[in-house]
């Protein structure tokens, strides 16, 4: 039964996956395959604000290549595929047990924030038709900004 309700979930991931996709010109930009994992994101934070709509989450392997993204529509929780390698086709992605690192991409400041990831549920090595839940925060350290005319070291001149 357990199976069951795992196949149907990701299904439905993949499903929406692929019609948000076809939806919006991405920032991140990937190539599906045959084989993933399907990655429930309860949440995701920049700072203490949730993500907007527009806003995107991208999963990357370890050799910084983007092998899946969803852009935020609605509300939480939300579902993406992170896609495997194929390499008869050669098509980058994961690899078994591979570790998934995810970046957030805020549209209306229009840059990339690495997140902390929170696993919940499952782990987050990548495996081939796993299923894994998980939230994330991203970090903004404020600028810093110093005006030459205040600094003073106390020089001689």
């Amino acid at each position: 039964m357990r199976y069951i309700v795992k196949t149907i979930l990701s299904i439905t991931l993949i499903t929406l996956v692929v019609l948000s996709s076809n939806l919006h010109a991405q920032h991140f930009q990937f190539q599906m395959t045959d084989v993933n994992e399907s990655v429930l994101i309860r949440e995701a934070r920049i700072g203490d604000q949730m993500l907007e709509a527009d806003d995107e989450i991208g999963v990357f392997n370890q050799d910084g290549v983007c092998a899946g993204a969803i852009i935020i529509e609605d509300e939480f929780p939300v579902g993406m595929a992170a896609w495997g390698a194929d390499e008869r086709e050669g098509i980058p992605g994961f690899v078994q047990n591979e570790l998934m690192t995810f970046i957030i991409w805020d549209n209306d400041e229009e840059q990339e924030l690495p997140t902390q990831v929170d696993v919940i549920n499952g782990v987050q090595e990548w495996r081939a038709n796993g299923f894994v839940v998980i939230e994330l925060a991203a970090v903004v350290l404020p600028e810093i900004v110093i005006e030459q005319e205040i600094l003073n070291f106390g020089l001689v001149e």
